[in-house]
């Protein structure tokens, strides 16, 4: 029950193995609209018959909301009409919302990210998904393997080769690139040197959803990258109330969701625009600073006049004798402690005390780790997909970010060629494209590189120009959630429109890769590459034409 490595578990040879190719789909980023893109698009694979070609779906941010809800459901093929569903219509009730919240309130990793997660899933899924995703392990054959991407924060910088990327499957979870991983039935339960010293239950994919989307949880990366798409330079000033400030404001949008009752409408609504008010005035005093320890200071009154707003509401709400209040008090005076410490993703390390030289420092000497969004090092979860471990011949990678398009190519390109894995050849050319660019690209492997489809979601097949790809940019932008009905099906046409132009496309690079693995000597296949080999070949008799 101690920890393992991936070298050392069984494999199982299948017939016609050598002509299945390994096809992966990964979802990239994006908030709500990586959530309904990607939901459109697997909706139109399984509406081409290229469903059933798919042996793992990856996903990281936005996009694993998408995957999780994919999950709850016994068929894939059918659930994405049910979720849609689910998501047009009410959100859950804030009693269940506190409830489940008060589950976890003793527990020593109790964090931010509960608080997100319960928020987002609710609002924006509607749902409240308490299956635990090792509970997969056993499901359904014909199902693509799923793959939730994030990082460990106390290892990582600005710089995705540098940072210590972690997957999350039904089996296992570990450090990607070290290939240290524990049963995922034993994440967040506590060890001591490589042994299980007390099991925890499993985390619930509900919060699985929140880890693999807390964008906000890394302060200084999201500042570096918001400044650097402005043009500025980046300093040392801590904007830690600038993020209190949104992550307070979006949790307060997510709540107001959950009443129609006017008094705490107008409760939340006065609060919103009392911290509004202390950010407003805080960026004018941040103008007048002219040192980076007067920067220091604003910041941190900024960052204590936000908390004591909220601290204050908590009181008013607690002194109004009203259920609802009461529900409302309960669920916001969580946050002071929490926003003050701003921890996201804590899990017990399993690595805690471990002996191996190999293991970075603050990944051994502490009792605790953080999970949290992944999207901001690279936008499209490629890590888990390159190298030999499950040695794709076809990534399809709908690219649902708002990032400068082909970032995430040359950020994964970065990250293979530091790690040693193959990838294929990226023209650089190509950048001459990005205010506007073609729906499709194939970027072709080689020998062990796999071939990549890389498929921006706004394109010059659905925008006339660089001017309106912007606008429609900026009408699904990644932090206006939830979308209403009518923004969602305008998105969920458009992802399907992307493949349904290129469905021919599609099937000509999976022949290739069909090729390409027959003319590949033999190979052992492992537990999770079993789940769709056996139909692999049927689907594709039925679909290449």
């Amino acid at each position: 029950m101690g920890l393992s490595t991936s070298t050392g578990r069984r494999s199982y040879g299948f017939p016609n193995q050598d002509s299945v190719p390994h096809i992966a789909l990964l979802g990239s980023g994006g908030g709500e609209r990586a959530l309904v893109a990607m939901l459109g698009s697997i909706q139109q694979l399984v509406k081409e018959g290229l469903f059933d070609t798919l042996l793992y779906i990856g996903g990281i941010s936005g996009s694993t909301w998408a995957m999780a809800s994919l999950y709850s459901g016994e068929d894939l093929r059918t659930g994405v009409d049910q979720i849609i569903a689910t998501m047009q219509g009410p959100g859950v009730p804030l009693d269940k919302i506190v409830a489940w919240l008060d589950d976890r309130t003793e527990e020593t990793t109790f964090s931010l990210t509960d608080i997100w997660a319960v928020l987002i899933s609710t609002q924006i899924m509607k749902q409240l998904d308490l299956r635990h995703l090792s509970g997969d392990a056993n499901r359904s054959a014909t199902n693509p393997y799923p793959i939730y991407s994030t990082v460990e924060r106390e290892c990582t910088s600005d710089k995705p080769e540098n940072g210590h990327w972690f997957e999350i499957s039904p089996h296992e979870s570990g450090l990607t690139d070290m290939d240290w991983f524990i049963k995922t039935a034993h994440l967040g339960s506590r060890f001591c040197a490589g042994k299980l010293v007390e099991e925890k239950p499993e985390m619930d994919v509900l919060k699985l959803q929140g880890i693999c989307g807390s964008a906000l949880a890394d302060g200084q990366t999201i500042i570096h990258h918001l400044l650097r798409l402005r043009g500025a330079e980046f300093g040392d000033i801590p904007t830690q109330a600038h993020l209190i400030y949104v992550a307070i404001d979006h949790i307060l949008n997510l709540i107001k969701r959950t009443t129609t009752d006017p008094e705490l409408l107008a409760i939340l609504e006065k609060l919103q625009e009392k911290l509004k008010e202390i950010i407003e005035s805080g960026h004018i005093n941040l103008l007048k600073t002219s040192s980076l320890e007067e920067g220091k200071t604003v910041c941190q009154e900024n960052n204590t006049l936000l908390i004591e707003e909220l601290e204050l509401c908590c009181e008013n709400l607690q002194s109004v004798n009203h259920s609802k209040c009461y529900l409302l008090w309960k669920l916001l005076k969580l946050l002071p402690p929490l926003l003050k410490k701003w921890e996201w993703g804590n899990t017990n390390n399993f690595l805690y005390c471990s002996h191996d030289a190999n293991i970075p420092s603050p990944l051994c000497s502490k009792e605790i780790f953080y999970l949290i969004d992944a999207g901001l090092w690279m936008n499209v979860p490629y890590p888990p997909f390159l190298g030999a471990k499950r040695d794709i011949d076809l990534i399809i990678a709908p690219d649902f970010s708002a990032g400068e398009v082909f970032e995430t190519l040359t950020l994964a390109k970065k990250y293979a060629l530091d790690k040693g894995k193959p990838f294929p050849k990226i023209d650089d050319q190509i950048k001459k494209e990005k205010d506007w660019p073609k729906d499709c690209y194939v970027f072709e492997g080689k020998e062990k590189e796999p071939t990549i489809v890389y498929m921006p979601l706004f394109n010059r097949a659905n925008c006339r120009d660089a001017k309106e790809l912007q606008a429609k940019m900026k009408k699904f932008c990644t932090l206006q959630f939830p979308y209403n009905n009518d923004m969602m099906n305008e998105l969920l046409d458009i992802a399907r429109d992307n493949i349904k132009r290129n469905k021919t496309i599609l099937v000509q690079e999976m022949e290739k890769a069909i090729q390409r693995r027959s003319r590949r000597s033999s190979t052992h296949i492992r537990v999770e590459m079993s789940l769709v080999a056996n139909v692999f070949l049927k689907v594709m008799d039925a679909t290449v034409i």
